[in-house]
């Protein structure tokens, strides 16, 4: 079989929308989120699913796509965010649970820290659902919890609230349906970029919750980012990967379905064989191999996670 191209300006990739190969005892729910370690091992978060024998949310291949194991039953339905950070020289994996809130974890799925739902949320009659997740450089988290209040939480690495700012709103701080939190230095000056909804855009934020800027760009509900050197990958939900090349600051986008988010939301719950080869039907996660190859993790009922090659 050819391969499947997708490509735009310099940017030219060979896709297999089959490459994760995956055991007997393991269906996809949900594909979320990908995470790459040193080894150029690859995580895999889904939801897992009532017809999955095994319920592990974490399933983890080698670059071939070869599964080596997986871990984390415990998250079933709510594994959403994965960012792997290194501590101490040891590489671990923050894992965003949409009801329970971050948990720090070991490569092979040891619990180490679990920093849950803020007190103010119950006190307050509030929702919460976590997104994504973000480690600054001294070690504070920053929670885009877009499915519950839509505030971005801000955390000490001990876990400990210091600070919460945007939520529901109408002025420009506003984070509504806040999915994405990203640290990139802009005009040196670190800033936390948070991807939000309604309408889709990237906010731009100073480390301590004040609203900077929007990130110039149209999107099409930006999920997060991911980086890799000068390349920032940004899957969307409404068909779309986006890369954008930071060493020219111009931006390309891969696979666009062309759907409606209206008739998305009816097609992602769709078999397999209705997603086209090609496109993407929502994009939700994005891993990069030391190489610059790429696993794209997409948000359908069935799950799906096409590897992109560089040519």
């Amino acid at each position: 079989m050819p391969d499947i191209i997708m490509a735009s300006g310099p940017f030219c990739y060979a896709v297999d929308h089959h490459w994760a190969k995956l055991p007997d005892h393991i269906v996809w729910g949900n594909t979320h989120a990908v995470a790459v370690d040193s080894q150029d091992r690859i995580f895999i978060a889904h939801t897992s699913c009532e017809a999955s024998p095994t319920k592990d949310t974490i399933v983890v291949f080698d670059p071939e796509g070869r599964y080596l194991f997986s871990w984390g039953e415990q998250f079933y339905g709510q594994a959403h965010g994965l960012t792997l950070i290194e501590e101490a020289g040891q590489e671990l994996l923050l894992l965003v649970d949409i009801a329970h809130g971050i948990y720090k974890c070991t490569l092979d799925g040891e619990i180490l820290l679990h920093t849950g739902k803020p007190a103010f949320y119950d006190e307050n009659s509030l929702e919460f659902g976590a997104a994504n997740v973000s480690v600054a450089p001294n070690s504070d988290l920053y929670l885009a919890e877009g499915y519950g209040s839509s505030f971005v939480l801000h955390f000490n690495g001990e876990g400990i609230l210091l600070s919460r700012f945007g939520g529901w709103g109408e002025d420009e701080a506003h984070t509504r349906w806040a999915h994405g939190a990203f640290i990139a230095e802009v005009d040196g000056e670190p800033l936390l970029h948070v991807a939000v909804d309604d309408p889709s855009q990237i906010k731009r934020f100073t480390l301590d919750g004040v609203f900077h800027s929007l990130m110039p760009g149209t999107f099409l509900h930006p999920r997060n980012i991911y980086a890799k050197d000068n390349l920032w990958a940004i899957p969307e939900m409404g068909g779309r990967l986006t890369l954008i090349d930071q060493s020219t600051g111009k931006t390309h986008h891969l696979g666009h379905w062309g759907k409606t988010m209206q008739d998305i939301f009816k097609l992602r719950t769709g078999p397999r064989n209705s997603f086209p080869d090609g496109i993407f039907a929502s994009a939700h996660g994005v891993g990069f191999l030391s190489n610059g190859d790429m696993i794209v993790a997409e948000w359908v009922e069935v799950g799906r996670v096409s590897k992109l090659a560089r040519v």
